[in-house]
This record gives structure tokens, C-alpha cells and sequence, in this order.
């Protein structure tokens, strides 16, 4: 105090601005911390409570599915593995629980019976029929055709390629007929074109 009293009236002034200045900056980071960790537990104490609600939601949505499901197990049309009564019955519950993609019924053998969407099932002997012509391709040729047919920059992995191959294969099939034809001039400029149903190189 004695030195900040020997020097100009000036100086005091600067160093008492400079001390209240530094004290009002300290306290304004003090407040916005305190502000910040006040912020933080009421943000978790709100997501433990959205947590909390959420998962007493799924689990009792879960346990209708479940008892859903055993009634289902009983109904005459599943247990006589009955496509056309059961194709409709799966898509009246589908339309009612929004969270289901899809309800599978499938026989002992594993054999598709019903679904509440439509399935298509392909045999490898199909698939590799259907893009690359011979049902013996390895999967290179498959890589490869899957390629030439879609004109992909790069070559996809293996699996990557069954899966685009099985939608080639399900659009040479009934339904992407219609579909394939519509695009026949747009395919006609990547040099593909469409004969008989089959998409060609």
C-alpha cells in the first residue's frame, strides 16, 4: 500500500482499474462455471429421467410383442403353415405396431411359408444364373458382372456383390420386368440394354 501511495495519481488509478477489472473477470469465470456445471447435472438428472421413461416404454412395448407373439404361436392359420391366411393376418399386425419391420413364418425345413411383406427367395444356382449366366460362376465372375451391369467405379467385396447381385437377380425376375423395360433408354446410354427380360452387358 505504501508504494502504490508514493506513486502518480495516474498509476494508482491504472493499478486500482486494472485490480477491479482483474476481479470482475475472475468472477464472471467463476459464475459461467458454476452456470456450466448447473447446466450439466440438469441435463443429466433430464436424460436419467428420458432413460428411466424410455426404457419402462420398451419394455412394455417388448412384452406385448411377446405376448403378441405366443398368440400368434396358437393361431389355426400358423400352425398349419397357411400362406394365405397368414400373409394377411401378418400385415393387419404390422399395420398396427409400427416398430416391426417384417413377421416371418417359416416351416421345420426352414422353408419361407409367410410374411407380412413380400419375400423373395433365390437359390446361389439362381442368383449366379441371373447375373453372370451360368450357375456355376465363381464369385469373381459375380464381382465382376455385378460391376459391368451397374457400372460401379470399383469392385465391391463379395458380399457386397451377392447382395447387388440378388437385387439383379429379383429385377430379371415377375415384377422388375415392367420396371426394367421403363428404364431400357436410360440403361441404353450406359450401354446396357434389356432383352427378354434380362438386363445385358
Amino acid at each position: 500500500m505504501k508504494f502504490l501511495r508514493t506513486q502518480p495519481i495516474l498509476r494508482q488509478v491504472a493499478v486500482a482499474a486494472f485490480l477491479l477489472m482483474l476481479l470482475v473477470a475472475v468472477a464472471v469465470v467463476w459464475s459461467g462455471n458454476q452456470a456450466r456445471l448447473e447446466r450439466t447435472d440438469e441435463v443429466q438428472a433430464e436424460a436419467g429421467r428420458i432413460a428411466t421413461t424410455a426404457t419402462a416404454l420398451l419394455d412394455e412395448y417388448f412384452s406385448s410383442l411377446d405376448a403378441m407373439a405366443s398368440l400368434l404361436v396358437r393361431h389355426p392359420a400358423v400352425t398349419a403353415l397357411d400362406r394365405t391366411a397368414s400373409a394377411p393376418l401378418f400385415a393387419q399386425i404390422m399395420s398396427e405396431q409400427p416398430l416391426l419391420n417384417n413377421i416371418l413364418l417359416r416351416g421345420p425345413d426352414g422353408r419361407l411359408v409367410a410374411s407380412g411383406v413380400p419375400v423373395s427367395e433365390y437359390t446361389a444356382l439362381q442368383l449366379k444364373q441371373a447375373v453372370v449366366g451360368y450357375g456355376r460362376a465363381t464369385k469373381e465372375q459375380m464381382q465382376q458382372m455385378v460391376v459391368r451391369l451397374l457400372g460401379l467405379s470399383g469392385v465391391p467385396g463379395t458380399d457386397a456383390a451377392d447382395a447387388l447381385g440378388m437385387a439383379i437377380c429379383h429385377a430379371h425376375g415377375g415384377g422388375g420386368l415392367a420396371t426394367l423395360g421403363g428404364i431400357a433408354p436410360s440403361l441404353a446410354k450406359k450401354g446396357l440394354r434389356v432383352r427378354r427380360g434380362r438386363l445385358i452387358g
